[in-house]
C-alpha cells in the first residue's frame, strides 16, 4: 500500500513547488516588431549562414552565384502542375529567390522548395525566347 500512495505523494510534492514557483516568474513587456524601425528599412529575414557562405555544397549558395543573371526558374504548383518564371536574379534567401522583371521592374518571390530546374541565360538571343 506504501507503494502506490509514494508516487502519489511525489506528484503532490512537485506540484505544489511548481505552484509556488508561478507567482515568482517575472512578467516581461511584449516586445512590438517594426515599432521603432523605419517601415521601408528591408529586413534581412533569411540571410544564408556563415557555415553555408562561400560553399558551392548547397544549391542557394550555388544560385547567389548568378546573382544579376537572367534566369527561368521551373517550378511546382500543387502536385502536377509546373509553372516558369524569368527575370533577373535578384537575391537569395534560405528558403526563397527573388525575381525581377526585365520589363515591368516588378520583383516575384519564389519559395526556395518548389523550384525543380533554374536555367541561367547568358545569351541575349536566349533571353527573346523565355
Amino acid at each position: 500500500m506504501s507503494q502506490c500512495l509514494e508516487p502519489k505523494m511525489r506528484i503532490a510534492k512537485i506540484r505544489s513547488n511548481l505552484e509556488g514557483k508561478k507567482n515568482n516568474i517575472p512578467k516581461a513587456q511584449p516586445v512590438i516588431p517594426l515599432s521603432s524601425m523605419d517601415k521601408r528599412e528591408i529586413l534581412n529575414y533569411g540571410e544564408i549562414p556563415d557555415e553555408m557562405q562561400n560553399d558551392l555544397q548547397y544549391v542557394n549558395e550555388f544560385f547567389s552565384t548568378q546573382i544579376g543573371n537572367y534566369v527561368q526558374v521551373d517550378c511546382y504548383v500543387g502536385l502536377d502542375e509546373m509553372i516558369s518564371k524569368c527575370g533577373y536574379l535578384v537575391r537569395v534567401g534560405i528558403d526563397y529567390i527573388v525575381l525581377q522583371d526585365a520589363t515591368t521592374k516588378n520583383i516575384t518571390s519564389v519559395d526556395f522548395w518548389s523550384i525543380k530546374f533554374m536555367q541561367v541565360y547568358y545569351d541575349a538571343e536566349k533571353l527573346k525566347k523565355c
